[in-house]
């Protein structure tokens, strides 16, 4: 017999034996379902004796974040001045680098009953070795970067709604007060949590869903933050506008019209269209009379898919 064909015929049984004990092993094998999200330690302890309370969300996030910037241009002197040498330019000193850590405390307390639900929401963000507002002489006080939102320490309303509507029962859902809006990337509307202060709006919205699709339909204006000062705690002059070229001019900046459609084609495929239409308000129309204005268009169209 070849010698070759001796040393095959136990390869084989060895191979089917293997094979053999994989089968039942692979058949066996389930998936691990994904984690729950964690309610948090306040309302897992509410929870744990009391099922009524599971209707009720009461908890505190805090957030705390260090950030490095190198020659990155991320403080006053360095706003325009990213990639320099540190030293002198244009006989002034330059640093444009800064290292600060960054912290949010947000409480909230909501209730969800079957046709109706509310949320209170605050935030508290505040800037510890922050040199973005360190300016050298009294006039700086006046210029961007003196007082920064993502420092403005007092416990504010972040969101404050009520929701009425049940959409398992019916199509139709109204949601009344500050809120978040996040749609799609949120390249037009979004929370913007990453940032310390986040974005809200003082909103009404609409909302109908069946099993087919889902419209909201809904009007608002952005929220705006007023900044602290470190050096003197009042409000920066002009802060919560945030424009403050022409202080003199009109306050109304314009209006905003948003359309944003998604669509799943198939499982891992989807589409989003993104439509807006800046309608410019008397202070464009005043700082620009001049050179000129117009309304703004903006359009987007992507597609994502997954494999």
């Amino acid at each position: 017999m070849n010698p070759h064909h001796r040393l095959l015929r136990p390869l084989i049984a060895v191979l089917g034996l293997l094979l053999l004990a994989a089968a039942p092993a692979r058949a066996q094998y389930v998936a691990s379902a994904p984690a729950r999200p964690f309610p948090g330690y306040i309302n897992e302890w509410l929870r744990a004796d009391n099922p009524y309370m599971a209707a009720w969300d009461i908890g505190l996030n805090v957030r705390v974040r260090f950030e490095d910037k190198e020659a990155a241009g991320f403080n006053y002197d360095g706003s325009g001045a990213d990639f320099r040498s540190r030293g002198t330019f244009g006989g002034v000193s330059l640093e444009n680098s800064n290292s600060y850590v960054l912290d949010r405390i947000m409480p909230r307390v909501g209730y969800t009953d079957k046709w109706w639900s509310f949320l209170l929401e605050g935030r508290s963000s505040d800037a510890f070795n922050d040199n973005r507002g360190d300016n050298r002489v009294a006039a700086d006080a006046l210029k961007p970067g003196h007082s920064l939102t993502e420092t403005d320490r007092d416990l504010n309303l972040y969101q404050g709604y009520l929701a009425l509507g049940n959409q398992k029962e019916f199509p139709l859902s109204l949601k009344v007060g500050r809120q978040e809006l996040s749609y799609g990337d949120q390249r037009l509307l979004g929370a913007f949590k990453w940032n310390n202060d986040g974005r809200t709006f003082d909103a009404i919205k609409v909302r109908y869903q069946n099993v087919l699709f889902g419209v909201d339909l809904f009007s608002g204006g952005v929220v705006y933050v007023a900044a602290i000062g470190r050096a003197g705690g009042t409000p920066y002059a002009n802060a919560g506008n945030g424009y403050t070229i022409n202080p003199g001019f009109s306050n109304k900046l314009g209006e905003e019209l948003d359309l944003v459609i998604g669509w799943h084609v198939i499982p891992s495929t989807q589409i989003e269209l993104g439509i807006s239409h800046y309608f410019r308000g008397k202070y464009i129309k005043q700082s620009l009379s001049t050179l000129g204005s117009k309304d703004a268009d903006f359009f987007y169209l992507q597609t994502t898919v997954s494999f």
